[in-house]
């Protein structure tokens, strides 16, 4: 169950940044309401099937501290299940006012940041590739690097 709106937003946007992941590794669709989030990231990351997992995904204000319990400990799990794994785990929770400035983040147009955990995702395998490989792969985080600097 996703809340009124969310499931359509998630499912507009969900496909252009699997696309985007799936260049570089296995993909994945999975959608978890509330705190499993944290046990599918983990429990993605232990299978080795994966060269990245993304957490996407909006905690939105309400009338109560709920949403300052919820924001903290999204964060807090999903950065300790990524000191956990041994592939990039990447956070790409928004925390907002309104369903409105979610869906603006999330808009492909806009701020993309779904777009942009998939970035990251991507970079980060390939960094993880670097320190685990061999010379190609060396060579290959050399390149990464080189792209940045040049940003």
């Amino acid at each position: 169950m996703a809340l009124p709106g969310a499931e359509p937003a998630m499912k507009m946007r969900m496909p252009r940044v699997a696309s985007r992941v799936s260049a570089a590794s296995a993909s994945m669709r999975t959608y978890s309401v509330g705190t499993p989030i944290i046990t599918v990231a983990r429990a993605m990351a232990r299978t080795k099937q994966f060269h990245a997992v993304i957490c996407l995904g909006a905690v939105i204000r309400g009338d109560t501290p709920h949403f300052d319990y919820i924001s903290a400990e999204a964060s807090r799990g999903i950065g300790q299940a990524a000191l956990d794994a041994d592939v990039p785990i990447i956070f790409g929770v928004l925390t907002t006012h309104t369903m409105e400035q979610a869906i603006e983040r999330a808009e492909p147009t806009r701020f993309n940041r779904g777009g942009e955990a998939a970035k990251s995702a991507i970079e980060m395998a390939r960094v993880m590739e670097g320190i685990k490989g061999g010379k190609a792969a060396n060579d290959r985080l050399t390149e990464v690097k080189n792209a940045r600097r040049k940003r």
